[in-house]
């Protein structure tokens, strides 16, 4: 009898280190949220909230908000959510939101693996404070560090080379087209090397969970598979990362050479990135594409030699970001709930960026309209190493005068733009006021310039193509994407 007791005893012992994440938020989470559920004190409008989503997604129930106002929602595992439909000058202010518990910790269940006691493997830069980045935004430093001027070029020849062989002649489901090339991308320069199909089909279950968790059930069948899934997906990526080693020729093989970010933080950047570069440039490519041919969008300015063109092309790729806003949204916690007159809890800030982009105070009577020349004189909001006076950002620290407390041997590795933003010198940001689907400041996205290289090399390879996009066999499939619903059964006819 003794000896079955202990062999039960090192079979439930093994099942809890195997299952330690699983069994956390069996235990935990699925509680918490049965409390937070029961103890909700209007049913009703919660019912009715989720039903308006399900019937318009995520950007219509924001679009039902109105103009200029801030609106209180039910937000899981928070004691409130509040969205936010008007310009915010303090929108990145960490003194008043923060970054920790801003990310939805039901997203976190399917990203980050966690012990029995709830212990991350490894944190994110997207889920950390301000204060705990280290001097002056350093944690920041270190996830730019592959992204620095010096490395773009290798990164735009891969995404030209790749784009080239993929946009070919032929009859292509759209939104397969484009979950293949952003994620093939986003492996290539990862990684060096285009996706598997164990890698394909396990990034689509990411997806699915994303654009799912907001509808329905919260712990729904795509989420559950995206939680059971993440074990075996970080191991994959693990060996990924093992094997890889030190390259210049990828992100990853780079921030394994800097030596600041360890094999767990590095998987957890990567699989945040599959929202911020897949899901964003699947958002990006997708409008673009039905915009073009609906003439909202004119096709990109020939590329010359010549400072005037590539001030046009500038312009260009600026007002794609600013009228297609693939990043519709930015969320935030309350850090000092009293400075509302709230109680104290978590409370889950969410900024409309579309909305902020479309006003006419900052773009004009015609800012619903796709128009590349308000961006005219857009060299007088350029922050670059050599135009900042030592002006207080809006991460409430001095912006310095283009130099980084790491600068060695007169190297300017980074600077702190006028609003606070790190950036890699040689390279500069456009902020503008309103000038946000990028964020600002602070939290102002570090892949913003992959971002616009993206953009411009497909907004090139499109610009010769002759291509309709009409309905597979005449018929509608609503397909519900992270943001809002859009056609999943469109068919792109790539003629040359």
């Amino acid at each position: 009898m003794k000896q079955i007791l202990i062999i039960i005893f090192l079979i439930l012992l093994y099942i809890f280190f195997i299952y330690q994440h699983e069994i956390f938020i069996l235990t935990t989470n699925i509680p918490k949220l049965l409390i937070w559920s029961y103890q909700l004190k209007d049913k009703k409008a919660f019912k009715k909230s989720r039903n308006l989503i399900e019937k318009t997604g995520m950007q219509g129930y924001f679009n039902s908000i109105q103009d200029n106002h801030i609106k209180k929602y039910f937000a899981p595992f928070y004691k409130h959510g509040y969205n936010i439909k008007k310009w915010d000058p303090n929108i990145t202010d960490y003194k008043l939101y923060d970054k920790k518990n801003s990310i939805s910790e039901l997203i976190n269940n399917f990203t980050t693996l966690t012990n029995i006691f709830g212990q991350w493997k490894a944190d994110s830069l997207f889920r950390t404070s301000y204060e705990k980045r280290g001097e002056d935004n350093k944690l920041k430093e270190y996830y730019l560090y592959p992204l620095s001027k010096e490395y773009l070029p290798n990164y735009r020849n891969v995404i030209k080379n790749y784009l080239e062989d993929t946009i070919t002649t032929g009859n292509h489901i759209l939104l397969d087209l484009i979950h293949k090339i952003t994620l093939d991308l986003l492996y290539l320069l990862h990684f060096g090397v285009k996706a598997s199909e164990k890698d394909y089909e396990e990034c689509i279950y990411f997806i699915d969970a994303v654009r799912h968790y907001y509808y329905g059930d919260i712990y729904n069948e795509h989420v559950i598979r995206q939680i059971l899934n993440l074990k075996h997906f970080h191991r994959r990526h693990i060996d990924y990362i093992e094997e890889l080693g030190i390259r210049e020729n990828c992100i990853v093989g780079l921030w394994l050479k800097q030596g600041n970010l360890n094999k767990e933080q590095i998987f957890i950047e990567f699989i945040h990135n599959i929202l911020g570069v897949s899901i964003n440039w699947s958002n990006l490519t997708y409008t673009y594409l039905l915009k073009l041919t609906n003439n909202k969008v004119s096709r990109i300015p020939d590329k010359e030699e010549s400072n005037d063109s590539n001030m046009e092309r500038q312009k260009y790729i600026y007002e794609c970001f600013r009228f297609i806003c693939p990043a519709t949204i930015i969320g935030s916690s309350l850090k000092d709930p009293s400075m509302w007159g709230l109680k104290k809890g978590k409370y889950q800030i969410v900024h409309d960026l579309k909305y902020i982009t479309r006003l006419k105070e900052f773009f004009g009577e015609d800012a619903g309209k796709f128009n590349p020349q308000r961006f005219d004189k857009y060299h007088d909001n350029i922050s670059t190493e050599n135009t900042n006076n030592g002006e207080s950002g809006n991460n409430g620290e001095s912006a310095n005068k283009g130099e980084s407390g790491n600068n060695e041997g007169g190297k300017c590795p980074f600077y702190n733009s006028k609003k606070g933003a790190k950036v890699p010198c040689g390279l500069n940001v456009n902020e503008k006021k309103g000038y946000v689907p990028f964020g600002e400041g602070y939290r102002r996205c570090p892949g913003e310039f992959l971002s616009m290289i993206f953009m411009e090399e497909f907004a090139d390879i499109i610009k010769y193509k002759d291509f309709t996009i009409s309905l597979k066999d005449n018929k509608s499939v609503r397909y519900r994407y992270i943001w809002d619903f859009i056609e999943g059964n469109y068919e792109i006819t790539i003629r040359n």
